[in-house]
């Protein structure tokens, strides 16, 4: 296949992730992400990219809860302290077609004093969004 074939594909990859990301926000009312994202390797979907962003933390927490409960094979994850990008939350999971996404909260500093090192995954991280969103 030539390059403008594999351009098409690309092109009909991108447009069916928005559109399976679109009926997923549609479908749970969830609220509009900060930004999206599309990843692709060698022309297929590797993962949608969900940024969201929410204040006061216990509004993100919400928000991050939110969308875990709405994805398969869920996996959250809080990283307290990152070199480049700072303290961030993460959601792991996909579609309900099996399209693996990320979403990701970055959350002030000032909020998470005391959890600057730390790496929480899975219940534990999931724990602490439920808690932090009550």
């Amino acid at each position: 296949m030539g390059s403008t074939g594999g351009v098409g594909v690309a092109v009909a990859e991108l447009s069916r992730l928005a559109a399976v990301a679109g009926r997923h926000l549609a479908v749970h009312s969830l609220p509009v992400p900060t930004c999206m994202g599309v990843s692709l390797v060698a022309g297929r979907a590797d993962r949608v990219e969900i940024g969201v962003s929410a204040t006061p933390l216990s509004a993100m927490a919400a928000v991050l809860v939110t969308w875990h409960d709405t994805l398969s094979n869920a996996a959250p994850m809080l990283l307290g302290e990152s070199d480049s990008d700072g303290p961030r939350v993460e959601i792991h999971g996909e579609f309900r077609d099996g399209t693996p996404v990320q979403v990701v909260a970055y959350p002030d500093e000032q909020d998470l004093v005391g959890l600057r090192d730390v790496i929480w995954m899975g219940a534990r991280a999931l724990a602490w969004l439920q808690e932090v969103a009550s």
